[in-house]
């Protein structure tokens, strides 16, 4: 093993116990575990998502869309850019535009809408959200 190797275990090693010791409780212990709390907190959010209000219910969603952008592995960049835009709360429209713009890609906002529509299903299924 490398000096380098065996520095980088001590450092890391005195960093989580000043951490430890601050109180400080990390839940990133390790990416599995991360996903776990990320899912099971999405089920609990689920019944508030089911019966609150308009407002809460759009709201939720648009949190949904968020957390969903960053976990989803999307079949191409052109589909993640524009969930990105739309979980930002951009209409069809100027998604449009700013794929242009900002992109060089062309696409007409029935394009924009159904990579929405089938993104929102996969959303939906994954986090068991059976209204909106």
């Amino acid at each position: 093993m490398s000096s380098q190797s065996n520095n980088l275990k001590q450092l890391t090693a005195q960093w989580y116990k000043k951490l430890k010791d601050s109180g400080f409780e990390d839940i990133e212990q390790d990416e599995a575990h991360l996903k776990r709390w990320s899912r099971s907190f999405m089920v609990e959010q689920r019944t508030a998502y089911a019966s609150g209000s308009k407002a809460n219910v759009k709201e939720e969603y648009y949190r949904l869309a968020g957390q969903f952008n960053h976990e989803h592995k999307f079949e191409c960049e052109v589909d993640r850019i524009i969930w990105e835009y739309h979980a930002d709360g951009i209409a069809y429209r100027k998604i449009v535009i700013r794929l242009k713009n900002d992109h060089g890609i062309r696409k007409a906002s029935t394009q924009v809408q159904n990579t929405v529509e089938r993104l929102r299903k996969e959303m939906k299924s994954l986090y068991g959200v059976t209204n909106e």
